[in-house]
């Protein structure tokens, strides 16, 4: 019986390990953007942001900053997401974003984007 326990054990083990070993390295793949595009400017306050999928990818790291990552006035979001879709009420001001695939073994670099939210009102005279 305790053979039986082991061997069993030992191949949910391996089992596991292979998947491990052999996960898909994302270190070279760019995640593609679908919206808002990089230097988008948009009076809607409510964002969508939108990238495609990529195989092997387990999740998404999503940031963005008021101003500029070099530069960056204040964090608004830094969150994992599983899907390809996140949105986000935002307030008129100059924005950078940036997403990041990633699994248990690799991660994609940065692919960094402006947004500029105006302010919707027109003012009329």
């Amino acid at each position: 019986m305790i053979k039986k326990v082991l061997k069993i054990i030992a191949v949910v083990l391996l089992a596991s390990a292979c998947n491990i070993i052999f996960e898909e390295d994302l270190s070279k793949e760019v995640i593609l953007v679908n919206m808002p595009l990089d230097g988008t400017i948009s009076s809607d306050t409510s964002q969508l942001f939108w990238w495609e999928l990529l195989d092997g990818a387990l999740g998404y790291n999503l940031q963005i900053v008021a101003g500029s990552f070099d530069n960056p006035l204040y964090l608004l979001v830094d969150t994992n997401a599983i899907g390809n879709k996140f949105l986000f009420e935002m307030i008129p001001g100059e924005y950078q974003w940036r997403i990041s695939g990633w699994n248990n073994s690799s991660e994609t670099k940065y692919g960094y984007h402006l947004l500029t939210i105006t302010d919707s009102i027109i003012n009329e005279e």
